[in-house]
This record gives C-alpha cells, structure tokens and sequence, in this order.
C-alpha cells in the first residue's frame, strides 16, 4: 500500500570565518571555503510512527477485506526495523482504536486479525478516523521525550472505500465547521471542507509540539471511481501534504 524512497545525502555550500579586533579585513582573517555533507535524518535515532487507518464494517466487499489484511501483514513484516511502529484503526460510522498506541510486536498482527472481524454499521465517516488519529498522535507527543518527539515522523495512512457522509449526519459527526456547514446542502463540498479542516488539525500537531512531521496519505481503493469521494479522498490529501494515491 505504501512505499518510499529516501535520499542519501544532503550537501551545503559554507563559509566560514574569524576575525579579530581589527574586523573582517585584519590580518587575523581565516577563511575556510568548501561543501559539507551529511546523511539524511534516518535510522534508530529518528523514529517513524505510521498510523493505518482503514474502512471497514457493513457493505465492504471481504475479498476486499481479505486483501487489505495480507498487504497490511506483508508491509508490517517488511518494515521491520526497530524504529519503525504502528498503530491501526478500523472506521465506519465511527472510528475503533484496534491498536490505540503505536507498537512493534505481536499486537499489530493481533489489531489486524480484529480488522478482518470489523463488523460495524452506520453511515460512513471519513472524518472520524481522522480525529481518533489526531488523539493518537497527540497523546503519544505529548508523553514522549521532547527530544525524540522533535526526531520523531508520524504518518497516517487512510485507506478509503467509499463517500463520506459526516456532514449529513450531525448525530454521528457533531462539530462540523460553521464554514464548511455554509456550503450545505451540498453535502459534497461542506464533507471535502471538513475533512480538509480536520487534516489540516492533525498536521499542525507537528508545529504545536514541535514534532519531526505528520503527514496524511488518503489510498483511494475502488472498483469503479467515484466522482465525490475521489474529491473528498483529494481534499484529505491537499490538506495532508501529499497527493491522492488510487487504486484498485
């Protein structure tokens, strides 16, 4: 579902100088011209904290289902180096912390197998996840070292099925935007609105705590495409800093 590339180096261009009493142009002048290189920011000093995010309950195809939990098995067992943890949560009208805190061990694979069970029902919201995901990360901020927080990359992973509905069901999503309920009643453009807001939020928790990054990566997967969701699916990932991953 997720893949990435890192680079290996990062290079600058440095001047450097001392000067004395007699100021810049004194006889005391050094100066040291040339280019410094230093490696990326990855490793076991620099954490990496993802959070799966996944639709699932009432009307979601199993086969479907069935795949999402063998790519989520096979990317866990493939990232397997010690710094790299995670978190999963199942959603549908509302969102389940199916491993609420980010770990390594064999309670990932435990939180997927609940996945596979997930059997809620409702309206869908795409919104909820997103919010549980804010708590998540929050809370793992504010309780960890300020100085690995600062080290630490949090990235969550939204895997979408189908639309949102938050905004035509206040019951289960209280708190819309006042600015996003002025587009009703296009529940379309108020949905893309809030999800929008609600990314926005959770990737801010990065300066709020002075965290490495948050970044949000929506996964569109479908069949057919949908027009509304492919743009609240869009909105989310605008917001997240990244661009709308589609698949079938």
């Amino acid at each position: 579902l997720v893949s990435a590339a890192l680079a290996v180096t990062g290079c600058t261009d440095a001047g450097l100088y001392a000067a004395g009493a007699g100021g810049p142009s004194g006889p005391d002048r050094a100066e040291l011209k040339g280019t410094a290189c230093v490696p990326l920011a990855v490793g076991e000093s620099f954490p990496v904290k993802v959070v799966y995010a996944i639709e699932g309950g009432a009307g979601v195809d199993r086969a479907i289902v069935g795949n999402i939990v063998d790519a989520l098995n096979s990317v866990t067992a493939q990232f397997s180096s010690p710094y790299i943890s995670f978190a999963v949560i199942g959603y549908h009208a509302i969102a389940t912390g199916l491993q609420g805190s980010f770990v390594r061990d064999e309670r990932i694979a435990q939180a997927i197998v609940r996945y596979g069970a997930f059997q809620e029902t409702g309206p869908v919201s795409q919104r909820a996840p997103l919010r549980l995901a804010h708590s998540i990360i929050s809370g793992d901020m504010q309780t960890g070292c300020r100085g690995q927080v600062a080290r630490t990359r949090y990235y969550v992973v939204q895997i979408i099925l189908g639309q949102d509905t938050s905004c035509a069901n206040p019951v289960f999503n209280a708190g819309i935007d006042a600015q996003c309920n002025n587009f009703l009643p296009n529940e379309a453009e108020c949905s893309a609105c809030e999800l929008g807001r609600v990314t926005e939020e959770l990737k801010d928790l990065a300066r709020r705590y002075n965290a490495g990054e948050v970044t949000v990566q929506p996964v569109y997967v479908r069949e057919t495409a949908d027009v509304t969701t492919r743009y609240q699916a869009a909105a989310i990932a605008r917001a997240g800093g990244t661009e709308l991953i589609e698949t079938t």
